[in-house]
């Protein structure tokens, strides 16, 4: 019996160290963050959002626990159950905060406006008002003798065209007000341009046919946001692009073989002429 007791033990004892161990060097691989400061970092940023502009609405946030062949690069909201979740495929290409802070801040003004609700309904008044007249042609033509439902299939389409446009006012209109919802929590809109650039594509297919809008009509609606209400930020970036170009040169600087060998007896090379160099670069 004291055998069968400090066996099973054992196999406790293992597997608490195992399965830890084993979660740990997912995270090691897996991206920024370690696997178990993924939640708490999304948690961070998304509670800070929520606090900065007193949002009282009772919002979650999850990261799936593990990644799947069903993970995307994606993220989404919950209407319903106020969760917003972010999927680890996409936790993996943010590079900083307010990146993160752009992706939740976007899903948090789908909650707090209704959006997914609205859609719901614009969805059903669409299907209200072109639906019937179709099904009521296709009723006529059999009765003439065509059997096929085309105007049924036409009505669908069209629905389908029509509902998938309607939700990309309400993608633009969240990325407008999300970009307020960061300024007011202290991130730099920027990043949301920056992210959308690298997650975006324009695919290839209408821009009509599409739930949301072409990465690069989002990014220029951004953009303008924030030329139009927060143009410091702008300035900001080009201030640190100079200066990183300017660091770049310096660090580039070509260095000339005389330069390189100043201390060479052989040569008799000056100092002052590798100086001499430097200025002639610049000039």
């Amino acid at each position: 019996m004291k055998i069968k007791n400090s066996f099973l033990i054992y196999i406790i004892v293992v597997f608490l160290l195992v399965v830890p161990l084993k979660s740990f060097a997912e995270g090691e691989k897996d991206s920024l963050w370690r696997i178990n400061s993924y939640e708490r970092k999304v948690n961070t940023v998304g509670q800070r959002i929520l606090r900065a502009n007193e949002i009282n609405e009772m919002i979650t946030f999850r990261v799936p626990a593990k990644t799947t062949s069903k993970s995307k690069v994606n993220a989404y909201a919950e209407e319903g159950f106020a969760v917003i979740t972010v999927e680890r495929p996409l936790l993996r290409l943010i590079e900083n905060d307010d990146e993160l802070a752009a992706i939740l801040s976007h899903e948090i003004v789908h909650i707090i406006n209704r959006h997914i609700t609205k859609h719901t309904a614009k969805n059903i008044l669409i299907k209200t008002i072109i639906l019937p007249p179709c099904i009521v042609g296709d009723v006529a033509m059999a009765c003439v003798g065509v059997s096929y439902p085309f105007f049924t299939h036409f009505g669908k389409f069209l629905t389908g065209g029509l509902t998938d446009n309607a939700n990309q006012k309400y993608e633009l209109d969240a990325d407008k007000i999300a970009v307020d919802l960061m300024v007011k929590a202290g991130y730099n809109p920027i990043y949301m341009e920056s992210i959308y650039q690298r997650v975006m594509s324009d695919g290839s297919y209408m821009n009509f046919f599409r739930t949301h809008p072409k990465g690069s009509i989002r990014v220029a609606n951004i953009h303008q946001k924030i030329v139009m209400e927060y143009p410091e930020f702008l300035e900001q970036k080009i201030e640190e692009d100079k200066k990183l170009k300017e660091k770049n040169e310096e660090t580039s600087l070509p260095v000339s073989k005389k330069t390189k060998k100043k201390n060479s007896p052989e040569k008799g090379v000056k100092e002052k002429d590798s100086v001499n160099e430097i200025i002639n670069y610049y000039n």
